[in-house]
């Protein structure tokens, strides 16, 4: 073998590894699982003698991609007997360091305007709201006369993003795990009762979400089929 057939050769092999590391690395996609708590919401609802007055429920996939999660859907139910308001700008999102952010809601075919306070919604007794929600840092203006639109997920996941520094430090077969919080603030209250004088009072409560990476091993291509199957 010839010096040249050496170096074409060795070039050959450093292209088929490049290769075969990427399709490697292709499989790793970091994603994570959001799961709504639902007995830390109960335990607010049953201290403020809200029990089966509402009900509020949140639509999540099982799993995201770390740049997926844009909105939240929420489904809110009114089971008393009076009208329900939701005050979306007295309501906040709280990320997973602890920041607060304005929550907008969204509705089809309009023109985002983060200028104007947003109207309260109702819900009459005995109805449900359906209404999904972004975070007022995810929104964002391709001009000056274009309208807003969802371009960022609903709170920042970039801690959750593996160090590349550490990469080399540490075993990616058995990663330390950790699980992080967010919060979403909603601020009700009652329609004024016709036999009462005294003004509806504000009702705070917190939704709490868990954040959980899942192992690479969960996010292999056939792994999430056999999933999907079941």
């Amino acid at each position: 073998m010839t010096g040249f057939d050496l170096i074409i050769l060795t070039f050959y092999l450093v292209c088929v590894v490049t290769v075969i590391a990427r399709a490697i690395a292709s499989l790793f996609v970091h994603q994570i699982m959001i799961r709504f708590d639902r007995p830390f919401l109960e335990k607010q609802l049953e201290t403020q003698q809200l029990k089966g007055a509402i009900e509020i429920d949140v639509k999540l996939e099982k799993r995201y991609n770390l740049d997926e999660f844009k909105f939240l859907e929420l489904k809110i139910s009114n089971k008393s007997d009076r009208e329900l308001y939701i005050d979306w700008d007295a309501s906040a999102a709280i990320d997973l360091e602890g920041r607060s952010h304005r929550i907008v809601r969204i509705i089809p075919g309009m023109t985002l305007d983060l200028l104007s306070p947003q109207v309260n919604s109702v819900i009459p007794a005995k109805r449900t709201l359906v209404q999904p929600i972004a975070s007022e840092s995810s929104l964002r203006r391709n001009s000056e006369s274009s309208p807003l639109a969802i371009a960022r997920t609903f709170v920042d996941f970039s801690k959750l993003k593996p160090d590349r520094k550490d990469d080399k430090k540490k075993n990616r077969s058995q990663p330390k795990l950790e699980i992080f919080y967010f919060y979403l603030s909603l601020a009700f209250r009652f329609a004024a009762s016709e036999v009462s004088t005294i003004a509806p009072r504000p009702i705070p409560l917190s939704c709490q979400f868990v954040v959980e990476p899942l192992p690479w091993t969960e996010t292999l291509p056939w792994r999430q089929e056999k999933e999907k199957r079941k």
